[in-house]
């Protein structure tokens, strides 16, 4: 499944596509719309990116008050998605062309998530990273020689790239949010991470439960916000048959019902009569401290 979604291609091939030109060089200006970073060169490993993940992603929260003292270092891990990526330009020719989705899908969901989380760590303590004014539509990062918002890599880049599971993938700094992932998408491995990655999101069930008396299944509001971009890949999974849903919400169930376990999942499939959405929590994926 997904296998005409994502094709793989080796990191080496990465390091000889990119270019080393980058686009700023001074600390991040919250007065600019334009955010300015040092100057670094990109990384197929994500290694700087990687340790920071390591350390401050505890569980399904993050530790921002400890990230606050490694903040140069999250600067270094974002400014490396800066520069030029000539495999991602229009005009490329064939033979850079050839680079997979994978490792382009991969590229921007840690772009997304290594900038989510500076822009919380900019301003922290923060109560949620809707009390950030213009955090999703105005600031706007060098990313593969671009200027883009945060919105522009979701909604303009990753999601045209036709995989839902994105969306367990990228994390919005919030509790109702899929966990972040510990460490890096990389492209030779990304089908796996974005399978564990829906699987451990859509098993907790402040994002997705079923009550069986009622025959509702109840899922995150990301399925209500982007349930059409789940249409897309519906034949790719068993459709529920104890009612005829809507299309996008045949959809949605086949989905959730496929990374649930084995069990609950026929059980879904077999019975369900409705579709709900579960409340979603905006305040911060912080760690709890004692008080």
């Amino acid at each position: 499944m997904n296998d005409t979604i994502i094709k793989r291609t080796p990191q080496l091939a990465i390091a000889l596509m990119l270019s080393a030109t980058v686009i700023g060089c001074a600390r991040a200006n919250d007065n600019s719309n334009t955010a300015s970073l040092p100057q670094v060169e990109f990384d197929p490993t994500y290694e700087e990116y990687a340790q920071i993940l390591k350390t401050y992603v505890v569980g399904d929260r993050v530790d921002y008050e400890g990230l606050i003292e490694s903040r140069e270092k999250l600067e270094r891990a974002v400014a490396a998605f800066a520069p030029t990526v000539p495999a991602f330009a229009s005009d490329a020719p064939d033979s850079v062309k050839a680079m997979s989705n994978a490792d382009k899908m991969a590229f921007y969901i840690n772009a997304y998530n290594a900038i989510t989380m500076l822009s919380i760590v900019e301003r922290y303590p923060v109560k949620s990273i809707k009390n950030i004014g213009g955090v999703w539509d105005k600031r706007k990062w060098s990313i593969a020689g671009r200027e883009l918002t945060i919105n522009d890599i979701e909604h303009e880049i990753l999601r045209k790239m036709g995989e839902p599971r994105i969306h367990f993938a990228i994390n919005c700094a919030s509790i109702g949010c899929p966990p972040l992932y510990n460490s890096p998408y990389l492209g030779d491995s990304l089908d796996s991470q974005l399978d564990a990655a829906t699987r451990t999101a859509l098993g907790d069930d402040t994002r997705a439960n079923y009550t069986a008396n009622k025959k509702e299944l109840k899922v995150s509001k990301i399925f209500d916000w982007f349930g059409k971009d789940f249409e897309s890949i519906a034949d790719d999974y068993t459709r529920p048959t104890g009612k005829t849903f809507s299309t996008r919400d045949s959809a949605v169930i086949a989905f959730v019902a496929y990374h649930l376990n084995e069990n609950i999942r026929e059980q879904i499939l077999r019975e369900a009569q409705k579709l709900g959405h579960l409340p979603y929590d905006w305040n911060l994926n912080d760690i709890e401290r004692n008080k």
